[in-house]
């Protein structure tokens, strides 16, 4: 569905923009399915945010609720990347088991490491009192640029073939 409104979009676009398109292809894919994460993970937070107090407690100044409520973002938005990474920006079609566990295991090890700094980030409000949404939208830019240098350079690259190497 999201890669039909994609392909939809752009469709509607004037040639010289959809030249652009074509010609960065993969940075407007992975902006495009990045902006569909960082919504998810955004949206999983408020609706966690709204949750917790619900029951009387809170992300913005209790550190518990607020760990478990990151790591639950994470998770939910991590495995939606993965897929839409691995299928429609990266084009990985890799179906060995143990390809795909390899790419399983580097881009979950990877989003691991921003994990932790979107919690440390997150823990900030707990910690200093600053605003909670403003730290949501702040660790979400930082972690999106990471997220895409991990992904590009380790996770989906594309494996060298003795053509490729030939000529380097």
């Amino acid at each position: 569905m999201l890669e039909k409104l994609l392909l939809f979009v752009v469709k509607l676009l004037p040639k010289p923009l959809k030249n652009l398109c074509d010609k960065y292809e993969h940075a407007m894919r992975y902006c495009y399915y990045g902006a569909w994460t960082t919504l998810i993970s955004i949206l999983t937070k408020f609706i966690g945010k709204w949750l917790f107090l619900l029951v009387g407690l809170s992300v913005a100044t209790q550190k518990i609720p607020n760990s478990i409520n990151t790591a639950i973002s994470w998770i939910i938005s991590a495995i939606f990347a993965f897929v839409v990474n691995k299928k429609y920006v990266f084009y990985s079609e890799s179906t060995e088991k143990s390809d795909v566990l390899r790419e399983a295991a580097t881009f979950f090890g990877a989003r691991g490491f921003t994990f932790f700094l979107e919690w440390g980030i997150m823990l900030l409000p707990t910690i200093f009192g600053w605003n909670y949404n403003a730290m949501v939208i702040l660790s979400q830019f930082i972690i999106f640029a990471l997220n895409y240098i991990f992904s590009r350079l380790l996770v989906f690259r594309k494996k060298n073939t003795p053509a490729d190497t030939a000529g380097k």
